[in-house]
């Protein structure tokens, strides 16, 4: 295993203890799983900015 990939970080035991479940019925590592939450998340912000920036433009012109 390469160290040097990872990094160490604090979390709640409780979101430890719901991440392991996810893990598991997924069937993937923790560290996949969280990897995977992560980028879903920031998607959906990226495409919840850009929704924004477009609302904001549509306003800009009616007004």
């Amino acid at each position: 295993m390469d160290t040097k990939k990872y990094a160490n970080f604090r979390a709640f035991k409780e979101d430890i203890e719901t991440l392991k479940v996810v893990a598991a019925l997924r069937r993937e590592s923790m560290v996949h799983t969280f990897k995977h939450l992560v980028q879903q998340e920031y998607i959906r912000l990226q495409r919840q900015q850009k929704e924004e920036s477009k609302d904001a433009a549509l306003q800009k012109d009616q007004d």
